[in-house]
């Protein structure tokens, strides 16, 4: 009788164990849900054409004056390195939401990084967060460039000294499979 009720007693130590390394395994970690509005600070507004004190000077009929993009685009974060698709209709820009933050707290605030939006018969789409690093780890994105389903963008991430190039795959309308691609061009 005790062999039994100590067989049964492994065996139910064995389901325990599987049973927690099961749920351990399948509990992936997410990404943080934080708005770009819920960071930016009370103390400051954006910059407009109309109220820029040194405009930039048009040197070239190449060029047009810049014309910022509406709200939900524009905020009174920053907004920088716009790269919009040959389509017309898809824009990956930088944000952080005060650009008067230190690198290492941009780092940790959950909405510094890749931004997307696509255009609509009713403007642009509320923007959305690219992640380029797994849920957990730090990274701090920016500069993209994107051909088809290939992006090619600058971070400063874990496992890496300063600021490098990596490259990432769209795959069913999700950015992954995120690879090295150079050397530190800090």
């Amino acid at each position: 009788f005790l062999e039994e009720f100590i067989m049964k007693i492994k065996h139910f130590i064995v389901f325990l164990v599987c049973l927690l390394l099961f749920s351990a395994c399948s509990k992936a970690e997410e990404y943080p849900t934080v708005s770009r509005e819920s960071k930016l600070p009370v103390d400051i507004t954006k910059r407009t054409p109309d109220s820029d004190m040194t405009p930039p000077i048009m040197n070239s009929n190449e060029f047009e004056t810049p014309v910022p993009l509406p709200y939900p685009v524009n905020t009174s974060g920053g907004e920088d390195s716009p790269f919009i698709l040959p389509d017309g209709n898809t824009l990956y820009f930088f944000f952080t939401p005060d650009v008067r933050i230190p690198h290492n707290e941009q780092l940790t605030d959950n909405v510094t990084g890749i931004w997307v939006t696509y255009k609509s018969a009713d403007g642009w789409t509320e923007p959305a967060r690219v992640w380029l690093q797994d849920a957990g780890k730090l990274a701090l994105d920016g500069a993209p460039f994107v051909a088809g389903n290939e992006m090619w963008f600058a971070s400063a991430r874990e496992g890496y000294d300063g600021m490098n190039i990596f490259i990432a795959e769209r795959k069913d309308g999700v950015w992954g499979d995120w690879q090295y691609v150079g050397g530190d061009i800090s």
